[in-house]
């Protein structure tokens, strides 16, 4: 899922092991075209939901929604940056600014594959099976994906958390 928010908390984060998040600045236009695909707004105000509207040229509704992520999702924030908007604004006061950045989680798993021994990145392999859409492993159940190194077909193994 896609999600656009104001703000970025820990409390978002689906963790049950060791992960990594990674944020990615964007410029406006870069974040616009993050958001073409389709979102779901989570600004939980009304007044910055018109603010974040009016700066992308976009019809962003506010919702006050509590969200969890994880690998899957995409969170871009809209960042207000000068102090608190005053009540009613519906665009960006002069002494104002707004910075977008891209975030995701990362997991540190790491995979081999029992046929070459080749080890990479969860992501790497998950990358090959699914092209770019990003899917969770469950070690649980028995997946098979394309070992990055001979390309074979391979239950995968999970190493270990770095």
């Amino acid at each position: 899922m896609r999600y656009l928010c104001n703000s970025f908390s820990i409390q978002m984060l689906n963790v049950v092991e060791k992960i990594e998040v990674v944020f990615q600045p964007l410029t406006k236009e870069k974040a616009i075209q993050e958001l073409t695909d389709g979102f779901k707004s989570v600004i939980g105000h009304e007044d910055t939901a018109q603010v974040v509207s009016s700066d992308l040229g976009l019809t962003i509704k506010f919702n006050r929604e509590f969200i969890s992520i994880d690998e899957k999702d995409i969170v871009i924030v809209a960042q207000i940056e000068g102090g608190r908007l005053p009540e009613g604004c519906t665009t960006l006061p002069e002494q104002f600014s707004l910075s977008y950045y891209k975030v995701q989680v990362k997991s540190n798993r790491e995979i081999r594959c029992k046929i070459c021994g080749h080890v990479a990145a969860e992501e790497e392999w998950v990358t090959l099976r699914s092209g770019s859409e990003l899917i969770k492993l469950n070690p649980d159940k028995k997946t098979y994906l394309p070992c990055p190194g001979c390309g074979e077909d391979v239950e995968f193994e999970i190493l270990e958390v770095k």
